[in-house]
């Protein structure tokens, strides 16, 4: 039976075919439309606040941008930081802000079938391209005013250029776009094990059964590996309630995308061994690191979504291939179809639920800003203690925060930190707001008594309701009681 599957690599007699570029272009233009959707609506999240105080501060100083932890990765935000220096990105709102990662975002989705095309056959090329058009969480990425998506990007361009070159410029180019790609986020670094990974696997492309086992060794070590740490040995879940690593393997990829790449190393002929090192090797790694006690957050995985598309689309293309060879007819037809539809469908409800039901996956921080403002008196200076969102109610409440200006820009309006136990009272002569999200007011409340305390001092004033697939990022607005 296996011999009688087409190889699933490339040959010359599967070349790519005239109207597969305009598949590929009306691909791309379903990924530019949907990173499009909602993108002036979702409020600043607080890693777009870092990202705008980060091109916003000053350069020198002993608090500039490269005394800071800014300067680490400085690519991205230096060239955003040039873009609102002279104009070309004028900031008029949200959607401004987002359109250079809406740009990038839409663009590595060409760039990726590209690269992927050298190891993969033409169907499983426009099926992993569709994947990544529709895959919401790179969507997310796509919409955010932060380095990570100009990281996949850089990813993607020196993945493209070791497999696309021969020689040693392909091979220098190769260095100097992953460089890129580190400098402009640290989840851009995945792209040293991938490509390490690929080289040592290409030497071992004859042990298919050995590489087989690899494959489900190295991602049973990216899927279970943080989980079983963080509920065996207690290593804590990230700050928010989100799971780290745990939830970018189970709930950011999504086990419709990391299932079928697990078994790419079993269903695709001959098995791609490379790309399976390639995807899987730096996930396992960050799960070490995640298991060592080390912080690592969901985002740090988002460099190695294009190579576990591309496994799933090949696993699915070739469970394709071998339901077409059963033999002629309709029914063959519908059946070889399904699996890949069945794919393409879940992702595109999943960005569908993004981008409207949930809000683009962010807490409603501006409509919460709004609200403060309104509880603002005058001649009463105001404070507002917040948890997650202080970053976001910063940006909104107090403009240019961080430009460095020698006296405060906003007298008498100040955003405070929430601490781990009860908020206190801050000042008797102020108006005193308390903005918490969902798990953090569950948090405060838990406590015996802590309920009753928390309402004899603070009165719930509104919620703004902001539902998601994973949690609640709906927001609680509190008043100090005699303020």
């Amino acid at each position: 039976m296996a011999a009688a599957v087409p190889a699933e690599r490339p040959t010359a007699a599967e070349s790519w075919r005239r109207g597969d570029a305009w598949v590929l272009l009306a691909i791309t233009a379903v990924a530019f439309a949907l990173r499009l959707q909602g993108v002036r609506d979702w409020s600043l999240s607080p890693s777009e606040v870092a990202t705008w105080q980060a091109v916003t501060m000053p350069l020198d100083g002993e608090h500039g941008f490269f005394a800071s932890p800014f300067a680490a990765h400085p690519l991205a935000l230096l060239a955003l930081r040039a873009l609102l220096d002279h104009g070309v990105l004028p900031f008029v709102g949200e959607g401004w802000l987002r359109l250079p990662a809406v740009f990038a975002g839409t663009l590595t989705v060409p760039l990726f079938a590209l690269a992927a095309r050298h190891v993969l056959a033409r169907g499983a090329v426009l099926l992993a391209a569709a994947l990544l058009a529709l895959h919401p969480w790179h969507i997310g990425a796509s919409q955010a005013f932060a380095p990570p998506v100009f990281a996949v990007g850089g990813v993607v361009l020196a993945l493209l250029a070791a497999m696309a070159g021969r020689g040693w410029p392909a091979r220098t180019a190769a260095v100097l776009l992953a460089a890129a790609a580190c400098a402009t986020d640290r989840s851009g670094c995945l792209v040293v094990p991938m490509l390490l990974g690929a080289v040592a696997a290409t030497r071992w492309q004859a042990a298919v059964g050995r590489a087989r086992w690899l494959a489900l060794a190295l991602g049973a070590a990216a899927v279970l590996l943080p989980l079983a740490l963080q509920l065996g040995f207690g290593v804590p879940f990230d700050a928010g309630g989100d799971p780290g690593l745990a939830g970018a393997a189970a709930r950011q990829f999504g086990p419709s995308v990391w299932g079928p790449a697990l078994l790419a190393a079993w269903l695709v002929r001959p098995a791609p061994v490379a790309l399976v090192a390639a995807a899987w090797a730096p996930l396992a790694g960050l799960a070490l690191v995640a298991g060592t006690g080390h912080s690592v957050a969901a985002e740090d995985g988002l460099a190695a979504l294009p190579l576990l598309l591309a496994l799933a689309a090949a696993a699915v293309h070739a469970v394709a291939v071998r339901v077409r060879a059963t033999g002629p007819g309709l029914a063959t037809a519908l059946g070889a179809t399904a699996v890949p539809a069945a794919l393409l469908v879940a992702l595109a409800v999943g960005a569908a639920l993004r981008g409207t039901v949930y809000g683009g996956d962010r807490s409603p921080w501006r409509a919460a800003a709004d609200a403060v403002l309104r509880a603002k008196q005058a001649g009463r200076d105001l404070v507002v203690t917040a948890g997650e969102g202080r970053a976001s109610l910063q940006f909104y409440l107090r403009p240019n925060e961080w430009r460095g200006a020698a006296t405060d820009p906003h007298p008498g309006l100040r955003v405070a930190a929430l601490g781990d136990g009860a908020p206190t009272a801050d000042d008797g002569a102020a108006v005193q707001v308390l903005v918490l999200r969902s798990a953090e007011w569950e948090r405060l409340v838990a406590p015996a008594g802590a309920a009753d305390a928390l309402r004899q001092a603070w009165e719930l004033q509104r919620v703004l309701p902001c539902p998601r697939e994973f949690g609640d990022g709906s927001v609680y607005l509190l008043r100090r009681r005699g303020g």
